[in-house]
C-alpha cells in the first residue's frame, strides 16, 4: 500500500523545530591537544654562518620538518650546505615516539654526503640527547648533537571537517620457506587526511617478533587512493639477535584493489606480510 505523504505538516514541524531551536552565534570550538616532537641541533665541530648557533625542528604525526643552513666545514672560507630533514615513524614495538633525522651535506667541491639517525623517545615528556656523526674528513667528523623532546600544546579550534571514509582491510601473514599463514585480519575505519595505526607482539619481550602499520589515506582523487604506508617490527635476525627493520612507501590503489609490503630478514626470507584492502 502506497502511503500519502503530508509535505505542509512535515513543513511546518521543521518550521517549529527550527524556531525552538537556539541560535549558534558561530562555528563550534574546542580545544585542541596537539603533540609534537622538538629536535634542537647543534653543531659540535663547525660554525654556522651567520650568528645562530642552533637550529630547530619540529615535528608532528602529519608533517614533515626541513631545513637548510650554511657551515663553515671543512675549510672555514668555503662554507658547505646542509639539509635536515626530520620526519616521525611508528616506533619498532609500537611503543614510544620514534623520530627518523636524515642529512645532507654539500661540500664546496661538490661532494656530498648523506646520513641518517634514529631517536626513541618513551615517555610522554620524555627527551633525549644524541650525537649524530654526518661527515668525516682526515682532520676529523662533523658530529651534530640533537636534543629531542616531546612537547604537547592545546590550541582553540572549529571542529576539523573530515575527509570521506576509508576503510582498511588489513591482513597480517608469516612467511617462510614459501608458505604463508594468515595470522589476523582487521578492520581499521578513519578518513580521508587522518591516520591509523596497528600493532602486535608474538612471543615474550625481548625475543618477540612484533609489528606495526600506520595507513595515512593521504588524497583521494575520482576513484584513486593515494595511501602512505610506514612500517617496522623485530625478527630474529638467526644469530641470536633481534633485527629491528623498517620501511616506508606510497600507494595509489582503487576501492577494493589489495597491495602488499613485507618486514622480512635472512635467505631465503622470512617475516611478516601486510595485505591492506581500502574500500571506500
Amino acid at each position: 500500500m502506497i502511503q500519502k505523504i503530508d509535505y505542509y505538516h512535515i513543513a511546518a514541524c521543521l518550521l517549529g523545530l527550527t524556531l525552538a531551536a537556539p541560535v549558534q552565534a558561530g562555528p563550534a570550538i574546542h580545544l585542541v591537544e596537539k603533540e609534537s616532537i622538538v629536535l634542537r641541533i647543534q653543531p659540535l665541530t663547525a660554525r654556522m654562518v651567520g650568528d645562530a648557533q642552533d637550529v630547530t625542528l619540529e615535528v608532528d604525526d602529519t608533517t614533515v620538518a626541513e631545513i637548510e643552513v650554511a657551515l663553515r666545514w671543512p675549510d672555514p672560507q668555503t662554507p658547505s650546505r646542509l639539509r635536515l630533514r626530520a620526519t616521525r615513524k611508528i616506533a619498532p614495538l609500537g611503543l614510544g615516539r620514534f623520530v627518523r633525522l636524515e642529512s645532507e651535506l654539500v661540500e664546496a667541491n661538490g661532494r656530498t654526503t648523506r646520513a641518517t639517525r634514529e631517536l626513541t623517545l618513551e615517555g610522554e615528556t620524555a627527551s633525549t640527547t644524541v650525537l649524530f656523526e654526518i661527515a668525516r674528513v682526515e682532520s676529523g667528523p662533523l658530529t651534530l648533537a640533537v636534543a629531542g623532546e616531546v612537547t604537547k600544546r592545546m590550541s582553540v579550534s572549529a571542529y576539523p571537517a573530515v575527509g570521506p571514509p576509508i576503510q582498511f582491510l588489513l591482513e597480517i601473514q608469516w612467511f617462510e620457506n614459501g608458505n604463508s599463514t594468515s595470522l589476523e585480519t582487521n578492520q581499521l575505519n578513519t578518513f580521508v587526511g587522518q591516520p591509523v595505526s596497528y600493532s602486535f607482539r608474538l612471543g615474550q619481550p625481548g625475543e618477540a617478533e612484533t609489528g606495526s602499520v600506520r595507513l595515512l589515506p593521504a588524497q583521494l582523487l575520482g576513484d584513486t587512493l593515494r595511501i602512505e604506508v610506514d612500517i617496522s617490527g623485530t625478527l630474529p635476525d638467526g644469530e641470536g639477535s633481534v633485527a629491528v627493520i623498517s620501511r616506508t612507501e606510497e600507494w595509489l590503489s582503487t576501492s577494493g584493489a589489495t597491495s602488499s609490503v613485507a618486514l622480512e630478514t635472512g635467505k631465503p626470507p622470512k617475516g611478516f606480510r601486510f595485505r591492506v584492502t581500502p574500500r571506500f
